[in-house]
């Protein structure tokens, strides 16, 4: 293969009023609005940059064939009618699914790259990063130095459920709807209805707010931590004047160890803000999958913390504090290194090319 790669992808299927996938900004260039959930330098900078390393063709020609959009449930049939295409040349199709729900996409022929993932034996699936701002930007770097390692400060600022009885409830009652969904036709009369959002809430939504309130309310419990912990009946989003998100930032400049908790997918937004901002996180593993694994040792760079095993929350803190204790400052910037060589927006989709791709 030569160093750029080839790829065809249907122009027809592109909507005016719909984005198409940052992978294809440096033939498309950048969409004429902003992209919900991107950091807009790291898109300008992909823009400019990534025509370095692919390049659109014809499919007889391809390397691979692209699905343009953002992939939802509402385009299956689109995704098999380019699958069959695809196929006939020999050609296997890229999906980017970027959404919390971890629904199988029951089409042959591709690969599929997306946030969430439950199911760790799928040969044509692989994680990849959300896109959030790069913190950096805006804030002082800012190295950990003297770490009391009998107290150390954790931040926790966000949506989460406060933990009672009748949350408990709620959250049985959810996984019961959601596995009748899962094994019966409702599921799919959803998806026929183009109601992918609703069936969404009644699956996934909430969820991440339980497990994160579980979570704190055992960390709670820990003696030898100081807590800073901001827990929000809503989402930030909603604060439309700010005050929320500068208190996020804020706390989370001003603590040693970042919480990191999933949401309704199985994958964490902030995860990847912290990593920015060179943060050791926190990070309670709900046997999440990485962008690659294969490549980053993700055990020597963060505190990771099995949620089937929260009550020992303590031992794995200081477990890594002993063992890497002089070595902070070093994984602090090894995590900003591995953000931009593997994680921003260009260097997730130069590794990708690189180490998936062109391989």
């Amino acid at each position: 293969m030569d160093t750029k790669i080839k790829i065809y992808f249907p122009k027809e299927s592109l909507c005016p009023d719909e984005p198409w996938i940052v992978f294809l900004n440096p033939i498309l260039g950048k969409y004429k609005e902003k992209v919900w959930g991107h950091d807009e330098k790291q898109v300008e900078e992909r823009t400019k940059n990534g025509q370095q390393l692919i390049e659109s063709s014809w499919m007889i020609d391809c390397d691979f064939v692209v699905f343009p959009k953002f992939f939802k449930m509402d385009y299956l049939n689109e995704v098999k009618e380019l699958s069959d295409k695809a196929k006939k040349k020999q050609k296997k199709v890229i999906v980017f699914y970027v959404s919390d729900i971890s629904d199988d996409i029951k089409v042959d022929n591709i690969l599929v790259f997306r946030i969430s993932i439950t199911d760790h034996n799928k040969d044509n699936e692989y994680c990849m990063p959300v896109f959030p701002w790069d913190v950096l930007y805006n804030n002082k770097l800012s190295l950990y130095s003297d770490i009391d390692t009998k107290k150390i400060s954790v931040w926790y600022t966000g949506y989460s459920d406060f933990y009672n009885i009748s949350s408990r409830v709620f959250y049985i009652g959810l996984q019961i709807t959601r596995r009748i969904m899962e094994i019966t036709w409702i599921r799919k009369i959803f998806y026929a209805l183009h109601k992918e959002r609703i069936y969404h809430i009644l699956s996934t939504a909430w969820l991440g707010k339980y497990i994160r309130g579980k979570v704190i309310k055992e960390i709670e419990k820990c003696k030898s931590i100081k807590f800073d912990f901001i827990q929000r009946k809503w989402w930030y989003y909603i604060d439309t004047k700010g005050d929320a998100r500068k208190q996020y930032l804020d706390n989370l400049n001003n603590n040693d160890f970042p919480l990191v908790i999933r949401w309704n997918g199985n994958a964490s937004f902030r995860l990847f803000e912290v990593m920015s901002l060179w943060k050791i996180p926190i990070f309670i593993d709900t046997d999440c999958r990485m962008p690659f694994e294969d490549q980053i040792d993700y055990k020597s760079i963060f505190i990771r913390i099995p949620f089937h095993d929260i009550k020992n929350t303590e031992k794995y803190i200081h477990k890594f504090l002993t063992e890497k204790k002089w070595k902070l400052n070093d994984i602090q910037k090894e995590i900003r290194q591995i953000y931009l060589d593997h994680l921003s927006i260009n260097g997730y989709f130069t590794t990708l090319i690189k180490s998936i791709l062109m391989r």
